[in-house]
């Protein structure tokens, strides 16, 4: 039951909510853990969607990690809020979706 765990990996998922469950978790090699890992649910507080920094020194490396479910949620919360997210460098995810958005 739950997520796996290695020693060599920090697995980050964000808080669950009383009646939501996350739908999506990073593992981070412990050998980045100098680059401070950190979520940032302030800027994106969705369960379908997390954003994790990795500080670099200069700029944050920011990646997105997102689950499509059938209805798009979170497909279509991106669309809506774009302009508010940092310069993404890296997304993937489940994106099992035929929306045209």
């Amino acid at each position: 039951m739950g997520a796996p765990n290695h020693p060599e990996w920090l697995a980050i998922v964000r808080p669950p909510e009383a009646d939501k469950a996350p739908h999506v978790m990073a593992y981070v090699s412990k050998h980045l853990a100098s680059y401070c890992p950190a979520l940032w649910q302030d800027i994106v507080n969705h369960q379908d969607i997390m954003l994790l920094s990795l500080f670099t020194g200069c700029k944050p490396l920011n990646l997105l990690n997102i689950y499509s479910d059938a209805q798009h949620t979170a497909i279509t919360w991106l669309s809506r809020t774009h302009v508010c997210l940092p310069a993404i460098a890296y997304m993937a995810g489940d994106f099992n979706s035929h929306s045209a958005v």
